[in-house]
């Protein structure tokens, strides 16, 4: 009888230890996951408008680099991430509003298919918390580093007549 119960202790350690571990391990993937997605929708849309895409940050401090074609894609542990565009002086504004808006988009989007395909779990109401979090910082047109801030900017210049990035 004391073993059983010893073993049953043991276990349940285990689960109750481990249920923490997967917790912490499931929200980091969920944010490193939202970030590839929301990078890549920025750089699918540039690259499909005929714009380069120079550099892809994926993560940070940067523990490794390579190529890929004409862009370099650096990798790190901590979510971060940033894509660098090399658009032409000419290049229409609406394009970069495009690109800009796609990121946050694209992970819009990836919620639905996520909550499509997989119900609503925990996993599920998480990473569709963490995109509505996101998204709605991200579109904040206050602040200097968000997309909400670069769309605004652009609009602005649209609105002055300046079409083209050269002006």
């Amino acid at each position: 009888m004391a073993e059983m119960i010893n073993s049953l202790s043991i276990e349940l350690y285990f689960r109750l230890w481990l249920t923490p571990f997967k917790m912490i391990l499931t929200l980091y993937l969920i944010i490193f996951l939202s970030v590839i997605v929301h990078e890549s929708g920025h750089a699918i849309t540039a690259l499909s408008l005929g714009t380069k895409v120079t550099q892809c940050k994926l993560g940070r401090p940067f523990v490794l680099k390579f190529r890929i074609r004409n862009t370099l894609l650096l990798l790190g542990p901590i979510p971060h991430g940033r894509v660098t565009y090399a658009y032409e002086d000419n290049a229409l504004r609406w394009k970069v509003i495009l690109a800009t808006l796609a990121g946050p988009l694209a992970e819009i989007i990836s919620a639905y298919v996520s909550f499509s395909l997989f119900g609503y779990r925990l996993e599920t109401k998480i990473f569709l918390s963490l995109v509505c979090i996101d998204t709605l910082c991200n579109l904040n047109p206050f602040s200097n580093k968000t997309d909400g801030f670069k769309v605004v900017q652009q609009l602005k210049a649209i609105l002055k007549g300046r079409y083209y990035l050269d002006h």
